[in-house]
């Protein structure tokens, strides 16, 4: 295995990856949002990027909307919650 620097798209930015040791698969057998939501996951940043994405949502829609927009503020606050206070753990398949 060699040492290699990887990225991750993610709504708020990139996440870098450098210095651990990784195995390449060839790319047509990867979903990449999989692979972005296991990292989210894993960094513990899933809930608070989910949020940030549904609140650049809500930003874009017409004031006419004003109830979409005050549910997904909701939402947002929801996860936010479940940020501070909650981690996702993977259960194993039996």
């Amino acid at each position: 295995m060699s040492t290699a620097v990887y990225q991750l798209p993610l709504a708020g930015g990139l996440i870098f990856h450098a210095g651990y040791q990784a195995e390449l698969l060839q790319d047509g057998d990867i979903d990449t949002s999989q692979l972005e939501i296991d990292a989210q996951v894993r960094s513990g940043y899933y809930f608070v990027t989910l949020a940030t994405t549904l609140e650049a949502i809500a930003q874009k829609l017409p004031h006419e909307q004003l109830s979409s927009r005050v549910m997904l503020d909701k939402l947002t606050q929801d996860l936010e919650y479940l940020h501070q206070n909650y981690v996702i753990i993977k259960e194993p398949r039996a």
